[in-house]
């Protein structure tokens, strides 16, 4: 079990829909009933969920592999669909809840690794920049009066973090940004 399924699983429990944002995946054994017919119904409660999300953030990210990733869950989801739980049996609904669980992990895991990818560079940028500002700062407080020193500081925290929200926008790049940080802090 991931952290990220406890949102799920504690929205089971307490019988209220599943937070748009969460991708975590429900588990059959915090069901509170022995009913396998509604813990099927959960699963794709939780599976419509993660569609409808995926198709959300593919529609503000416009990602390349959204259009083919929509398509592939939708046609898993509609296979799901098709078992009618008051015409299977016990035995059919379990290995198709266990079939459901094992796509919503295996989906799981497939977003997280795209949606956790980092840039490297940006990374170390990001540290040196860091490292830059705090000596920076450290060598011109011991060179300028009080007054200077809070102006200074003040205006230079101000682009910083304008330049910083303009990155996390996608305004611009983070490279940019760092650049033209340290660029400031020389003045």
């Amino acid at each position: 079990m991931k952290q990220v399924d406890l949102a799920a699983i504690m929205c089971q429990l307490l019988d209220i829909p599943i937070p748009f944002s969460n991708l975590g995946v429900f588990h059959p054994i915090f069901a509170q009933t022995s009913d396998v017919a509604q813990i099927h119904a959960a699963f794709l409660q939780n599976l419509e969920q993660q569609e409808s999300y995926l198709k959300e953030y593919c529609k503000v990210t416009s990602q390349e592999w959204c259009t083919e990733e929509i398509d592939s869950f939708h046609k898993s989801l509609s296979k799901f669909r098709k078992l009618r739980p008051s015409r299977a049996s016990e035995q059919d609904l379990l290995d198709h809840n266990d079939l459901m669980h094992e796509f919503a992990n295996e989906k799981y895991a497939y977003f997280a690794t795209i949606w956790t990818e980092f840039n490297d560079f940006s990374f170390y940028v990001g540290i040196a920049l860091g490292v830059w500002l705090f000596v920076f700062h450290v060598a011109v407080s011991f060179e300028l009066s009080n007054y200077e020193q809070d102006s200074l500081a003040l205006a230079t925290v101000g682009i910083v973090f304008a330049l910083y929200g303009a990155a996390f926008m996608n305004i611009v790049p983070f490279e940019f940004v760092a650049a033209l940080a340290v660029a400031v802090t020389m003045q």
